[in-house]
């Protein structure tokens, strides 16, 4: 009888954890994130289902302002100075509803992917994306410890053009509702990895 009672609770606490669901969060401008990797960001404008949202710091791609639609997609991206963008920078960014990083609501056990182009290297090439949520779990980081949907993300990568070697990697991401942001990133592709410093909400 107790060994049934031990199962049932088990099957209880799995199904209630595989349950677990979460649409996307609601920002409000000053929330802030900063990375163990340099970066830091900022939400400046919140206009209906568009998110704007700086990221500044010596290691954040380009010092610039992400316009996010309602299921953080990145829809356009803007110099934070208001400066022209360098021609090299503007044309490797992965920017477009093509780009579909979330699929909101979040479950464990949901997939999704999605192809689309960027440049490499000033050299064409297209980006394809396997997502999976594995796990609504606890994961420790600098800020502390949170909640969050571990999501696995396989990457690969061909030239354009169906010539050259294609290239893959493994990225794992903790997306944690409380913190509404992405709290720690691993990569198969060596110093890539980061976690959660500090947060403003």
């Amino acid at each position: 009888m107790a060994y049934l009672l031990s199962l049932l609770v088990l099957v209880m606490l799995s199904t209630s954890a595989e349950a677990q669901t979460a649409g996307r969060p609601s920002y409000s401008v000053g929330d802030e994130w900063t990375l163990s990797s340099g970066t830091v960001r900022r939400v400046v404008k919140v206009d209906g289902d568009t998110i704007v949202v700086s990221t500044t710091g010596m290691n954040a791609t380009c010092q610039c302002l992400y316009y996010f639609d309602k299921n953080l997609n990145i829809v356009s991206i803007e110099p934070v100075d208001g400066e022209p963008m360098d021609v090299m920078v503007m044309r490797s960014l992965r920017v477009g509803l093509n780009w579909k990083y979330w699929d909101f609501p979040l479950q464990v056990g949901k997939k999704w992917s999605f192809s689309a182009r960027a440049f490499s290297r000033n050299v064409p090439i297209v980006y394809d994306h396997a997502m999976s949520v594995e796990a609504f779990e606890d994961v420790v980081t600098k800020a502390g410890t949170f909640k969050a949907f571990r999501t696995q993300r396989e990457v690969s990568i061909r030239p354009f053009n169906g010539s050259g070697k294609t290239e893959r990697w493994i990225e794992t991401l903790w997306f944690s509702p409380d913190v509404k942001a992405t709290v720690k990133f691993t990569s198969t592709v060596a110093g890539k990895d980061w976690e959660l410093l500090t947060l403003v909400d």
